[in-house]
């Protein structure tokens, strides 16, 4: 039995001392810039130690390195699983999830390093730029779907004023609404609305027909 315990401590000793090595073979091969010998390393010791977090995490840094956004996220998602109290694990997992756009989740990932260390430096400005694309994402969305309305019902009113409110300075929002405006007879409101088209672009030829019709 001793001897069972003594065997298995100089397994788990040499073990360690592989993995150091590798590690050190790794971080030579980064400080050239050589991120596939690094990663060659990586694998290496992960067969060794299937839960070394560490590895994972440096393995996800040198796929980010190369622009392996997915391959990334899945490394650093090993490493957040192992340990989950790493702050560096969500940054650079937020970092690849912005290189895909998923505003979502990368925005997860930053309010997860909040919590954790609300002094990492820059956190609330990258939290912040992301909240900014997701909106700016969300109102792309919607006004694809509005303009997919437009087309789909180009008589329902509704849709021009929600298209209006998202984009105030297209025109061809008011030159549509003064079209559905004029079928449903509402000429008053028709002639405001292309007189409105018309401070965008006076010399519009289809506003100023249109217009002269009333």
């Amino acid at each position: 039995m001793n001897n069972l315990i003594s065997n298995t401590n100089n397994i788990l000793k040499n073990n360690s001392q592989v993995i150091r090595n590798r590690l050190q073979e790794a971080e030579n091969h980064l400080v050239r810039d050589d991120f596939n010998a690094a990663i060659c390393c990586y694998k290496k010791i992960i067969e060794i130690d299937t839960n070394h977090w560490q590895t994972y995490h440096s393995w996800g840094d040198a796929l980010l390195n190369l622009n392996k956004w997915e391959e990334a996220i899945a490394l650093y998602n090993y490493a957040i699983k192992i340990n989950p109290n790493f702050d560096w694990s969500y940054y650079n997992l937020a970092e690849a999830l912005t290189k895909l756009k998923r505003w979502e989740d990368a925005i997860a990932a930053y309010n997860c390093v909040l919590k954790i260390n609300p002094n990492f430096p820059h956190i609330y400005r990258k939290l912040g730029d992301a909240m900014q694309h997701r909106a700016t994402n969300d109102r792309d969305a919607l006004i694809a779907f509005y303009q997919a309305e437009i087309i789909n019902n180009p008589d329902r009113l509704e849709n021009y004023y929600q298209a209006i409110e998202l984009q105030p300075y297209k025109l061809e929002n008011y030159l549509g609404l003064g079209n559905a405006l004029v079928k449903k007879n509402s000429l008053d409101e028709a002639i405001v609305t292309y007189q409105i088209a018309l401070q965008i672009d006076p010399n519009h030829p289809q506003v100023v027909q249109n217009l002269n019709k009333l």
